[in-house]
């Protein structure tokens, strides 16, 4: 004859043998910890987004720190900061970065107007990128590469458009009509930054500057002996 299996009485769901078998405990821990995952799961939804850390914005300054450069916007002076960056030929390094940020909006730059110098000119050296900052370092010549060498200037009308051309090996020559005098203060206006070659860069794109006026202690132009720190400033501005 076959052998006849015992019968197993299971104990029902919920009664109080169920709850002290081993079956009924991992159900119930099983069922909490899903719980649970689903508790910490719809809190963690409705935790605000991280915000990122605002720049440091204290110890604003009204100019350059080497020449002296202002910019205004609507005849009110803009702050500048210090900011750190980067560059591949290490002109930064030691000489300062500033910033500031100009909006959407056009706006003026203002150097002083050196003594004595009829001929004094703003030129600015524009690019997409802080290795711009390299074309020109303390103590070195403008020679043939420099992007200030003599006959690299670009212009457009006799009076300026408000353009400033983004090209890293010339400069943006800002002097005779293309700016206007005020005071003891040469006053160029901007209101576009524009490609030379490549494709534009965005509206929010930083654009940075590497502005120099001439001095004229150690001569002018191409064969200039040295550049001092006196004669440039590094700026990005943002947008």
């Amino acid at each position: 004859m076959p052998s006849i299996e015992p019968q197993v009485e299971r104990p029902r769901v919920f009664s109080r043998d169920w709850w002290a078998s081993w079956s009924g405990v991992a159900t119930v821990l099983g069922t909490v910890g899903t719980i649970a995952g689903l508790v910490v799961a719809v809190i963690l939804a409705n935790q605000p987004s991280p915000q990122p850390v605002p720049p440091d914005r204290s110890g604003a300054r009204a100019r350059t720190p080497w020449l002296g450069i202002e910019f205004f916007q609507d005849d009110k002076r803009l702050p500048l900061y210090e900011t750190d960056v980067a560059d591949a030929g290490g002109s930064a390094s030691g000489h300062g970065v500033m910033e500031v940020d100009v909006g959407s909006q056009p706006f003026e730059v203002r150097a002083p107007l050196p003594a004595g110098d009829s001929d004094a000119a703003i030129k600015i050296c524009a690019w997409v990128d802080a290795s711009v900052f390299g074309a020109v370092r303390e103590g070195e010549p403008i020679d043939e590469v420099s992007p200030f060498t003599p006959g690299k200037g670009m212009a457009d009308t006799a009076a300026g458009s408000g353009a400033l051309y983004l090209d890293k090996e010339a400069f943006n020559y800002l002097g005779d009509t293309r700016v206007s005098i005020s005071g003891k203060q040469m006053v160029a206006f901007v209101s576009e930054f524009e490609a030379t070659d490549g494709p534009q860069p965005a509206p929010s794109d930083p654009i940075y500057l590497l502005i120099y006026v001439e001095s004229g202690d150690d001569g002018d132009g191409f064969g200039k002996a040295a550049i001092s720190n006196k004669e440039y400033d590094l700026v990005v501005v943002t947008r």
